[in-house]
């Protein structure tokens, strides 16, 4: 588990741990909350890190469950990372397992391609 200061710095952590893995984690999971205020920053910083974190696992080919959500309120966000009934963390959970098993099948059952122009 590694801690950042706040949701515009996950993409980079994630980037640096990818970087500097002889071999990479199977999956990656980035959980954050972004209070939503009167102007659109916090819209253009979830957007950011959507369009990081999708570029990154397309990169690297690792799954990144993104469960940075972008909520109305305090009231919101502890309905979905605390409350019972809707518990992002454990859904992400559940969906990483889930991709390590669809890529650990890929693997298993077609060849990587060298080269696509060969």
């Amino acid at each position: 588990i590694i801690r950042v200061p706040g949701a515009f710095e996950i993409p980079v952590t994630i980037a640096n741990v990818l970087d500097r893995s002889e071999s990479p984690p199977a999956c990656v999971i980035a959980l954050g909350v972004i209070l939503k205020g009167a102007t659109s920053h916090a819209d253009l910083i979830a957007g950011t890190i959507t369009q990081s974190l999708m570029s990154m696992a397309l990169q690297y080919k690792v799954p990144i469950i993104h469960e940075v959500l972008l909520v109305e309120d305090e009231k919101q966000a502890y309905a979905r990372c605390i409350g019972s009934n809707l518990n992002r963390g454990r859904e992400a959970a559940r969906i990483a397992a889930s991709m390590v098993d669809i890529f650990h099948e890929i693997e298993r059952t077609m060849p990587r391609v060298i080269s696509r122009n060969a």
